[in-house]
């Protein structure tokens, strides 16, 4: 597995952390619960997933975190990142479904 791999699986405990750890901010660790930890997930705004990771934010209707992602090429047998464009809007209605 190369470092895109291990970083995207990171994101992914960094986001759990991250809404375990607001939640215990906001409620106290002896209250955190589930819906403590679903409150902090959709309030969580530009969290970076401590650098694995473009800017995300959640809220409780838009349950995709990342605005972006990386385009990558293999070039001498080597995953090269090309840099982060916008994810296009494909859910049903969005801006950029095919009509």
């Amino acid at each position: 597995m190369n470092k895109w791999g291990y970083g995207n699986c990171w994101s992914k405990f960094a986001i759990a952390i991250e809404a375990v750890r607001l939640a215990a901010e906001k409620v106290g660790p002896d209250k955190v619960d589930g819906q403590a930890v679903y409150d902090a997930l959709v309030n969580m705004k530009g969290f970076d997933a401590w650098g694995t990771s473009p800017p995300i934010s959640y809220s409780a209707t838009r349950r995709v975190g990342m605005d972006s992602v990386d385009i990558q090429t293999v070039e001498n047998e080597k995953a090269v990142s090309k840099g982060f464009v916008m994810t296009p809007d494909l859910l049903p209605g969005g801006k950029d479904v095919p009509r």
